[in-house]
C-alpha cells in the first residue's frame, strides 16, 4: 500500500483526529468569546460617551458568536458522516484549518477592540 487516500475508502484516523481537535480549538474560541461579552456590554453602556467603530461592531457581533460555534462544529460532524462523498470528507480538514485560523485572527482583532476605549481614554487623560 503506497499511503495513497485515492486507495482507501475511508479517511485515516489521524486526518479525523486533526478536524476533531481544530474544530473544537476554534469553536472554543468562539465560546470564550461569548462568555467574555456581557462583562465588556456592561462596562461600556456606563462609559457615557460614543464607542470607537471596531468596538461598536465586534459588540454588534455579539448575537452571532453561538452561531459560529455551530459552524466551527461542522467540519467535525460531516467527517463522520459516511453519507457524505470521500472528496467533501477530506476537504474538511483544510476547512477546520481556515476556521481555526479566522477565530485566531478574530480573537486578537477582538481585544484590540474591546480595549481601544481604554487606550483612548487613558491618551485623553493625559
Amino acid at each position: 500500500m503506497n499511503g495513497n487516500m485515492n486507495n482507501t475508502k475511508e479517511l485515516s484516523v489521524g486526518r479525523i483526529v486533526l478536524v476533531l481537535l481544530l474544530s473544537i480549538s476554534s469553536a472554543s474560541i468562539f465560546v470564550t468569546i461569548f462568555r467574555l461579552m456581557p462583562g465588556f456590554i456592561e462596562t461600556f453602556a456606563s462609559f457615557g460617551y460614543s464607542l470607537p467603530f471596531p468596538t461598536k461592531n465586534v459588540l454588534n457581533l455579539y448575537p452571532v458568536y453561538p452561531v459560529m460555534v455551530f459552524v466551527c462544529l461542522l467540519p467535525s460532524v460531516i467527517v463522520f458522516i459516511k453519507r457524505v462523498s470521500l472528496n467533501v470528507r477530506i476537504k474538511m480538514l483544510p476547512l477546520s484549518l481556515a476556521f481555526i485560523l479566522a477565530a485566531i485572527v478574530y480573537f486578537v482583532f477582538m481585544f484590540w477592540a474591546l480595549y481601544l476605549p481604554a487606550f483612548e481614554l487613558g491618551s485623553q487623560a493625559k
